[in-house]
């Protein structure tokens, strides 16, 4: 470039840096076609305002953890090499940025899956003398250690609720404690006990991880604990009228109880999926499917209790009472909610065959998803179980379960 063009993005790349922050607030500088990337150690220090009126930019937005600043194709190659040269940074690829920008969320990821343990911990705390409890709870905490949250959140947390409850309060405390100790990670990855590898060990680094983690899971189980100490009170008070039994409380009773085919496909055991969670029944008995198109419908008539925030999972309460997890593909939580639309939303009422949601399966697979449908049986009365009628090639409406005593 010649001197005049130099001259003028020298004094670009001079009100950038002052209205960014200042240099120490630059983390980390990239340019893909048309826009200017910077991860800054405070997006509240940047002036976007002021950075839309500098020479040349068109537009400036924060997305995650980057501020993306537009000046054009061509253009922006020139502006982020005398930036880079100005900061005595050099510019990085679009991959390691977005690895910079994740420096806190894998610390904030790993604080928020130990503290729902906790809460595991605190309800397995109040019902350790029932054995199903400690065979639901126990496994679903060393799951957890890895960083796998599904029996946890689905078996747990979800289905009592004020474990989840108890879970967040405590993510947000060790979320507090990542915050003012500054914990940051080397990369994105793996979290709680294999995590630690990739905590950045400045600042006391390991030390910060574990009172972080500790802390999180500590208030996870006490905040669980005594929640569930206030939940098991107002219980007590609305059951204080003669109790009745399963079979009664279960609004129907009636069973056995038709389960239809969810989605078209070959349908399969749940212990054929290829996830120990689902495999090895950790959250229960159930049957998948293989699908061949990318729509979930109502197995049986039943309610919509649940819908994940990420929208690849929904709750159901069967008319007889049962309830039912469906949950498209596997690890598909970690791709939050794209390529998945509702069809319904959590209080409706179903009829089987309604349609629940919809999903991009060519989508989901071309990033290495696994695009199985499971369906969970996560909640039957005691004495009931699943007895599978069809597996092989399967279509919607299907008859493939039924619900008995």
């Amino acid at each position: 470039m010649d001197a005049e063009k130099r001259k003028r993005y020298e004094n670009i790349a001079g009100d950038l840096v002052r209205l960014a922050g200042g240099r120490d607030n630059i983390l980390g500088i990239a340019h893909c076609a048309t826009r200017l990337r910077l991860v800054l150690e405070d997006n509240d220090k940047a002036d976007i305002k002021k950075i839309e009126d500098v020479d040349l930019v068109k537009g400036v937005f924060v997305a995650g953890d980057q501020l993306q600043i537009i000046f054009g194709a061509g253009l922006v190659n020139d502006v982020c090499q005398v930036l880079a040269e100005s900061l005595h940074m050099d510019s990085m690829s679009l991959g390691d940025l977005k690895t910079k920008a994740n420096k806190r969320m894998n610390p904030l990821m790993s604080v928020a899956i130990i503290a729902q343990g906790g809460a595991v911990l605190g309800y397995l705390a109040r019902n350790r003398k029932e054995a199903k409890a400690r065979e639901l709870c126990i496994p679903s905490f060393v799951s957890v250690l890895f960083g796998i949250t599904e029996p946890a959140l689905f078996g747990v947390n979800l289905r009592y609720r004020y474990p989840l409850i108890g879970g967040c309060i405590g993510g947000a405390i060790g979320g507090v404690i990542v915050y003012v100790t500054n914990l940051a990670a080397l990369g994105f990855g793996t979290t709680v006990v294999p995590g630690i590898a990739l905590a950045d060990p400045a600042d006391n680094g390991y030390v910060s991880y574990i009172i972080a983690h500790t802390a999180a899971l500590g208030a996870g189980f006490l905040f669980a604990f005594l929640l569930g100490a206030a939940f098991d009170r107002k219980k007590e008070t609305v059951t204080s009228i003669p109790e009745k039994s399963t079979e009664e409380i279960s609004h129907q009773g009636n069973l056995p109880e038709e389960i239809d085919a969810f989605v078209s496909g070959e349908c399969m055991g749940i212990e054929e999926v290829n996830d120990p969670t689902f495999a090895q029944k950790v959250l229960g008995d159930g049957v998948a499917i293989l699908p061949e198109e990318g729509k979930v419908f109502a197995p049986a008539d039943c309610t919509v209790e649940m819908v994940t925030d990420t929208k690849h999972a929904v709750g159901l309460r069967t008319k007889a009472g049962n309830g039912i997890l469906i949950h498209v593909g596997i690890d598909t939580v970690n791709l939050a909610g794209k390529y998945f639309d509702l069809c319904a939303k959590e209080g409706q009422e179903l009829k089987a065959g309604d349609c629940i949601l919809e999903f991009d399966k060519e989508k989901i697979a071309a990033e290495g998803y696994d695009t199985t449908v499971c369906m969970v049986f996560t909640e039957l009365p005691e004495g009931v179980h699943i007895q599978r009628t069809k597996e092989g090639r399967v279509s919607v409406g299907d008859k493939i379960a039924e619900i008995v005593r």
